[in-house]
């Protein structure tokens, strides 16, 4: 079966994202290669999500195979000749160019799951996906509470809202819903940051996007390709009650994003890495950036700003420069109230962050 290398390359790309590197479990770490239904098809599985990706590529050939995902994936992005040969011989899948040969041990299709299931899909906004990327950046997954490992949806007033947090700060994203009826759709799932960010990457482009869940599963299809997820068991907590806080005693600071992401990078430092604190100080026209090492000193940097209070607090680095390096070409906005009060910081479309002070005795 001979197919254009581009197709492969592509396909295999998107699908290394669910496999698991090291596992005891061929499934995990294996591609599946199908052609029943006369197209080649190529799935993945790690059993937190899974991807079967359609190349288009028309066959007549019978491949219901295995491979080793990381060896095949490795030797179809080397390849530069514009067609590859696939083919099955002794239970050996051969990749054959005009100047390359390799040979892939087999096992039977058999040996993967189901991969296309049988969800009821419905449209969904393509900003979903935008709403996984930018929530999974306020999520640890050394969190006790296994709950907060993923991206949590819910539908309010209409729209889709998607959450993250760690306990100590939260993210909100907020999609319009293309359903026809959105008060009659229930959604309360939470899906798992690394497949919620597998599907972000893989279903990235253009073209429709449909959506389908139950209580065990979600599942994403584009025109080529059906992506699935677990979901998360647990209540998640009301992280939304955060974000409909007034903000009516709350200064501002405006500052530039690409110049607040420098002066962090610089300071870096001298806080001992993203786990550390650094202070900001903020006038009237100015903000200082500040990190302070007791044994080898300190730095700061000052920035144009405008503030509408005077301000001093300290948070910790990390999470300042998860959001300003998502916003480095843009100008954000940081809501400031007491030094125990949430930071609010806004100037994404469609999402806003938050994170709460330090206190440094």
């Amino acid at each position: 079966m001979k197919i254009e290398t581009a197709i492969l390359q592509e396909a295999v790309k998107r699908a290394i994202h669910f496999t698991t590197p090291v596992s005891t479990m061929p499934i995990c770490t294996h591609f599946l290669l199908d052609t029943r239904e006369g197209t080649l098809k190529i799935g993945a599985f790690d059993f937190e999500g899974s991807c079967l990706w359609d190349t288009r590529h028309e066959t007549d050939e019978q491949i219901y195979v295995t491979v080793p995902a990381k060896l095949f994936h490795g030797d179809v992005i080397g390849i530069k000749e514009e067609t590859v040969d696939l083919s099955i011989d002794k239970n050996k899948l051969i990749v054959k160019t005009e100047r390359h040969r390799a040979r892939f041990d087999t096992l039977s299709g058999d040996q993967f799951a189901n991969l296309t299931g049988d969800y009821n899909f419905y449209p969904v906004n393509r900003a979903i996906l935008n709403a996984f990327e930018r929530c999974a950046v306020a999520i640890s997954l050394k969190h006790s509470m296994a709950i907060l490992g993923g991206v949590h949806l819910r539908v309010n007033n209409g729209n889709i809202e998607a959450y993250g947090t760690d306990g100590v700060r939260a993210g909100c994203y907020t999609v319009a819903f293309d359903d026809p009826n959105p008060s009659q759709t229930h959604l309360d799932i939470t899906v798992p940051k690394k497949p919620a960010l597998n599907i972000a990457k893989s279903a990235a482009g253009e073209g429709p996007l449909y959506f389908a869940t139950d209580r065990r599963m979600l599942a994403i299809k584009t025109d080529d390709a059906i992506f699935t997820s677990q979901l998360l068991d647990g209540k998640y907590p009301g992280a939304w009650t955060f974000f409909e806080r007034s903000r009516d005693d709350y200064s501002t600071v405006k500052v530039s994003g690409g110049a607040l992401s420098e002066a962090l990078r610089r300071v870096m430092v001298f806080s001992k890495g993203m786990e550390g604190y650094i202070i900001l100080k903020g006038a009237k026209d100015a903000l200082v950036v500040r990190a302070d090492d007791s044994q080898n000193g300190s730095s700061q940097v000052e920035i144009d700003a405008v503030c509408t209070k005077p301000f001093e607090m300290a948070i910790n680095i990390g999470y300042l420069y998860d959001f300003v390096t998502l916003a480095r070409s843009i100008d954000i906005t940081l809501w400031i109230c007491g030094k125990r009060d949430a930071i609010y910081v806004s100037g994404l479309d469609n999402f806003d962050y938050l994170m709460m002070p330090m206190e440094i005795r």
